[in-house]
C-alpha cells in the first residue's frame, strides 16, 4: 500500500481513520499537523472535493463542504466519507480549533 505524507496548516488537533475502500485497507493519520494517509483514500477524497460534496449535521442548517486542507472537521468528514467502511475513527480537537470551524462555517454559509 503507498501512502504519502503532506502538511496540513490548519488548526490544531488529530484524527486517525482506519478503514476499506472495496477490499483494499486504507487509513489516515494527522497529528502534530501532518497527515500521513494512503494514496488510494486521498485520491477518493480528492473526487468527493472536485465534485463540491457537502456534509450536514442532523438538526443544523450549517453544512460542511468537503475539504482536505484548512477545516480539521471537513478534512476529517472528508476522509471518512471517502471510505467504504470504517473500521476504527479517533478525532480530537482544542476547543480553538472548533470554534474557529464554527465561525468559519457560520461564515461561509
Amino acid at each position: 500500500m503507498q501512502s504519502f505524507i503532506t502538511i496540513d496548516p490548519g488548526c490544531q488537533g488529530s484524527f486517525d481513520i482506519v478503514g476499506t475502500i472495496g477490499e483494499l485497507p486504507v487509513f489516515a493519520v494527522r497529528q502534530d499537523r501532518l497527515v500521513h494517509c494512503s494514496r488510494e483514500l486521498w485520491q477518493r477524497a480528492r473526487q468527493l472535493v472536485d465534485r463540491g460534496e457537502s456534509f450536514s449535521y442532523a438538526g443544523s442548517p450549517t453544512e460542511v463542504q468537503a475539504s482536505l486542507e484548512g477545516s480539521l472537521v471537513a478534512m476529517f468528514l472528508t476522509l471518512v466519507r471517502a471510505c467504504d467502511r470504517i473500521d476504527r475513527t479517533e478525532f480530537s480537537a482544542s476547543v480553538e480549533a472548533m470554534v474557529h470551524t464554527a465561525y468559519s462555517l457560520t461564515l461561509s454559509a
